[in-house]
């Protein structure tokens, strides 16, 4: 008789550790692929507020001004904001508002102001978050309120 090849139980044990790694494996990948995707829209976030800043500088505006990161984009103020989920053009906004800043005894400092950018992206569901310029760095890239 002729006993080349596996038998059905090494065949079956072999198919039952690959489904055990396999089990291991797809959920550590479906989240390490998650991170990297918020990871690419926080990377869009901070290079539309970087792209606001320097053209909100360069043309010295108004503050309530909205540049919308098509003409950012177009401007060569930054790179091509391609959605990570379905690699299209990620739409969205951002606002320009100045802070007036107080002193200790409530009154208005003139001389000394913000600006805070709210950066919207449709991409994200319409997701919102606010960067501040100055000393309250702290708040940089928090979630609109």
């Amino acid at each position: 008789m002729n006993n080349k090849g596996f038998s059905m139980i090494e065949l079956l044990g072999v198919i039952v550790i690959i489904g055990i790694l396999a089990g291991l494996a797809i959920p550590a990948v479906t989240k390490y692929i998650g991170k990297t995707r918020d990871r690419a829209y926080d990377n869009i976030y901070e290079s539309a507020y970087a792209a606001a800043q320097n053209k909100f500088m360069h043309d010295l505006d108004n503050s309530g001004i909205t540049y919308s990161l098509d003409d950012l984009y177009n401007q060569g103020y930054m790179d091509e904001p391609i959605d990570p989920s379905n690699k299209t053009f990620c739409d969205g906004t951002v606002l320009v508002e100045e802070i007036e800043d107080e002193d200790h005894d409530g009154n208005t400092d003139l001389e000394v102001s913000e600006f805070k950018y709210k950066v919207t992206l449709e991409c994200t569901g319409n997701k919102c978050r606010e960067y501040y310029t100055g000393k309250d760095s702290k708040k940089n890239g928090s979630p609109c309120s």
